[in-house]
């Protein structure tokens, strides 16, 4: 079972729910060993994902073997370090969770960034920012993916090998998702409040992922 330990109702109907939705046809398991745990949190060190305004705690990681190869669900806790606002003059929400994954590939694909639009130059935009190129349009005929989702890469050929119809097809599926490729590590996750819908397209998109270590 998942820990809700000093979670209050609220938020652990919502772990809960997020646990519950996954795919029952793949083998899921809780990882619990700290040396396990470390690793997790290693594969997203060099991402510098989370906001420096938060404090991160790895609540749930959730070991999932698909068909198609082994990958990781994060229900992510963030503390706010600074819970006054001086602007409003009033507590912020202390606690959220967010839903991210992660999984390593057989290959590199170079470095890749996928962001919404609306989010580009925010806090995700210093993840790879020396190693990329400008956001361009990988795919300059997809007026669809490209009103509403900007990519930067590092090897054109080898961010398109990896965006293959099945996976774009399934990130266009998501609203907010963000994905980062480093070497042979992806994450990809929701700056949102953790919801079964987002879990539930998260576990989606990485199922279709062709690449992942089994």
């Amino acid at each position: 079972m998942i820990d809700i330990t000093n979670v209050d109702e609220f938020e652990t109907e919502a772990l809960t729910k997020s646990f519950d939705c996954l795919n029952k046809n793949n083998a899921i398991e809780v990882l619990k060993e700290p040396r396990d745990i470390q690793y997790i949190y290693s594969m997203f060190d060099p991402f510098n994902v989370f906001s420096s305004t938060y404090n991160v705690n790895f609540k749930n990681i959730l070991k999932i073997t698909a068909p198609n190869g082994v990958f990781y669900l994060v229900q992510v806790e963030l503390k706010r370090a600074r819970q006054y606002s001086p602007k409003y003059g009033q507590l912020s929400k202390e606690i959220e969770y967010q839903i991210w994954g992660c999984a390593n590939l057989r290959q590199t694909f170079g470095n890749i960034l996928l962001q919404p639009n609306e989010l580009v130059d925010d806090f995700l935009t210093r993840l790879l920012s020396k190693l990329l190129s400008k956001a361009q349009l990988l795919f300059p005929d997809n007026s669809h993916l490209n009103k509403r989702y900007s990519i930067s890469y590092s090897d054109r050929e080898k961010a398109i090998i990896f965006f293959n119809e099945d996976v774009l097809k399934k990130a266009m599926m998501c609203n907010y998702l963000n994905i980062a490729l480093k070497g042979e590590t992806i994450i990809a996750g929701f700056p949102r409040l953790i919801s079964v819908d987002n879990t539930k397209k998260l576990e989606n998109f990485f199922s279709t992922i062709q690449h992942l270590v089994t």
